[in-house]
């Protein structure tokens, strides 16, 4: 049986991402945004899906559209894993979100644990 590492629990969800390099290596795609879908995501990282292959410890922005709440959150991201799909066009990558307590991570966190307590997960800030 496999042992669950995880410090959070993910949930499993699809959500819009939008990735901005912030590390120098990737002439190709720096300054661009590149366009992913969340798989799953989790009070400190996310598994995303793109087209792009980054490679281990690449640091990027992320932007992730909740998409049962429509927030937007916006995280330091750095990778921590890759797996190219089937296709050999499309990978997975497992992010682990860099920030402090912010109020994207203090948002993030309270959507999780709403959605695993089946609450409606729109947060008002005043």
């Amino acid at each position: 049986m496999k042992t669950e590492r995880r410090k959070y629990k993910r949930i499993n969800e699809e959500n819009r991402a939008i990735i901005r390099l912030m590390t120098e290596g990737m002439d190709s795609v720096k300054n661009k945004e590149i366009f992913a879908l969340t798989q799953d995501i989790s009070k400190n990282g996310a598994r995303l899906l793109t087209d792009v292959a980054f490679s281990v410890g690449t640091v990027f922005k992320t932007t992730v559209v909740l998409s049962k709440s429509e927030e937007i959150l916006k995280f330091d991201s750095k990778v921590k894993w890759i797996r190219t799909l089937k296709d050999g066009e499309s990978f997975e990558i497992g992010v682990e979100f860099m920030d402090e307590i912010s109020k994207s991570v203090f948002s993030l966190i309270q959507h999780v644990d709403r959605s695993e307590q089946g609450i409606s997960t729109t947060v008002i800030w005043v």
